[in-house]
């Protein structure tokens, strides 16, 4: 994992990425999403600094492809209802506008689907509006 200089580096780097996160938020979340250790830097050289504290194999390739199909068998499968909750500017749902339909079939994968947007909110949407999608989790749970 990338190490950065210090917090406000790391919060910067958040910034950077995530449009909607506020200053403050940043700040919030790199006391929670990093650590103090080692790791490298841009360039690959060692370095102790402030750490992401991610799965390093997040992005990494999986031992086998994604099969769409096979996902879609499982997902017909779940009867239980699903929130389905998506960021209004995320770069996922722009990517789904580029195939018309794709959404639409795997929502329809599922018995009981209900979706919600949030506004302002891009991929990590529980960065930039954290609690209106604690709202939506909540309501959600008490209906």
């Amino acid at each position: 994992m990338h190490v950065y200089a210090d917090r406000p580096s790391f919060a910067s780097r958040l910034q950077r990425d995530n449009r909607f996160i506020t200053p403050e938020r940043a700040e919030f979340l790199s006391h929670h999403l990093a650590r103090e250790g080692d790791g490298d830097d841009r360039h690959g050289v060692k370095k102790h600094g402030i750490v992401w504290n991610g799965d390093p194999w997040h992005k990494a390739s999986g031992p086998y492809l994604f099969r769409l199909e096979e996902s879609m068998a499982v997902w017909k499968q779940v009867t239980c209802p699903v929130r389905w909750v998506a960021g209004r500017q995320s770069w996922v749902v722009k990517e789904y506008a580029t195939r018309p339909g794709d959404w639409e079939a795997r929502q329809k994968c599922f018995a009981n689907v209900d979706e919600v947007w949030v506004d302002d909110a891009d991929h990590m949407l529980h960065y930039d509006q954290p609690k209106e999608v604690a709202r939506l989790i909540e309501e959600y749970f008490k209906t």
